[in-house]
């Protein structure tokens, strides 16, 4: 019998009849690599890859724990909802809320499932679920009084309007949800950024590569498909998914391309939730990887954070943008700062239906978006 093997992070998923072992792995090692392998997929955008993985593992009985299915099947759903599948959607994030009731995004997603599948009136319980657990996000109320004004409730949906606008003129954001099922995949898969195979790749070339500079980040970096198209000194070396913490476990690759010079750009995935620790962990995680540099003379260069969409944590963005700023004093570095023109009042969902010429979601750019940011880097790093 033939088989066909796709690689996925550090395993190899054969797509064998239903009947057949697809794989042996430790069981949790199977869980893991399921969320990992599911989570890079939609984090490149490929959303029927990632549907297609998590079909995948469950069909193969991979040995998961509740938490597990929360977060397989919030992003069974996520890649349904961005394929406009919206019935197989609401069918995942309710078999992820059948494990914990208690998410309020879990319950706020399955309502958006709801309205795009036109049920106003199931969605309007599911988002009032996510108002009861939390109160001081300004979208759960706006969504909900669209839910409303279909079903011709009007005066609710005109009250569900106005305490957002309350919630946002006293100092609430569409930032302020709980991260509750980014925190629990941080916990699930530890390091979800692991792309074993590219690091594998990596790691051969720099046995025989040298790297004179380096742009080093996460998947706004690796959207970089040639830095000769922008006529950059720099080779970018980016990672989808990244955060800090997995960054400093592969420091170490980095050096062995010999830089003289490397511009961190870290830290984006982090203030969107994607890691479950403050921002003072997430700086002193990145002090550490400034350390590791210069013990091995090579000059990092920070490159402070974008504000992105309104989506991002805007309090995590300037307190880690500061301490960021005090690890360049303590060592004499430079820094580059953000970008105004790549921070955006809206939301993801609304860059995305705006159509912006720099950006499909308020971090990953377009390839005028790439010019435009490294125009600005230009400015204040002469070599880049």
């Amino acid at each position: 019998m033939t088989r066909k093997c796709i690689m996925y992070v550090c395993m190899y998923v054969c797509m064998w009849p239903e009947t057949a072992l697809c794989f042996q792995m430790p069981e949790r090692d199977c869980a893991r690599n399921a969320l990992i392998s599911t989570k890079m997929e939609l984090d490149r955008r490929d959303f029927l890859a990632a549907v297609s993985i998590v079909m995948t593992f469950l069909r193969n009985q991979c040995k998961f724990i509740d938490e597990e299915r929360v977060v397989l099947h919030y992003y069974l759903g996520n890649a349904y909802s961005n394929l406009g599948e919206y019935e197989s959607a609401i069918s995942a994030y309710k078999s992820a809320l059948a494990f914990d009731a208690s998410l309020a995004s879990l319950n706020y997603f399955l309502g958006n499932a709801l309205s795009n599948a036109k049920r106003y009136d199931e969605a309007i319980l599911y988002y009032s679920s996510a108002i009861a657990i939390n109160d001081r996000f300004p979208d759960f109320f706006r969504y909900r009084g669209d839910a409303y004004m279909n079903i011709g409730e009007i005066q609710k949906g005109k009250d569900d309007y106005a305490t957002k606008e309350r919630l946002k003129v006293d100092g609430a954001s569409s930032a302020l949800i709980v991260n509750d099922i980014s925190v629990l995949a941080s916990k699930a898969t530890l390091c979800p950024c692991v792309d074993e195979k590219k690091l594998s790749e990596l790691r051969e070339f720099s046995r025989f590569v040298s790297l004179k500079r380096i742009f080093w980040g996460d998947s706004v970096v690796e959207g970089v498909h040639d830095s000769r198209f922008l006529d950059s000194n720099y080779v970018h070396i980016g990672q989808s998914g990244q955060v800090v913490k997995c960054a400093l476990s592969e420091v170490e690759l980095i050096i062995g391309f010999k830089p003289e010079r490397v511009v961190i750009y870290l830290g984006g995935n982090d203030a969107d939730g994607q890691s479950y620790y403050a921002p003072e962990e997430a700086a002193r995680y990145y002090e550490l990887i400034v350390e590791k540099l210069l013990q091995n003379k090579i000059t990092p260069i920070i490159h402070l954070i974008h504000y992105a969409s309104s989506s991002r944590r805007k309090d995590y963005v300037e307190q880690y943008n500061n301490l960021l700023k005090e690890i360049a004093i303590r060592h004499s570095i430079t820094t580059i700062t953000a970008s105004n023109l790549l921070s955006f009042s809206l939301t993801r969902d609304e860059i995305r239906q705006a159509n912006n010429e720099l950006t499909y979601d308020g971090e990953h750019l377009k390839p005028f978006g790439y010019k435009t940011w490294f125009d600005h880097i230009r400015l204040q790093l002469n070599d880049f």
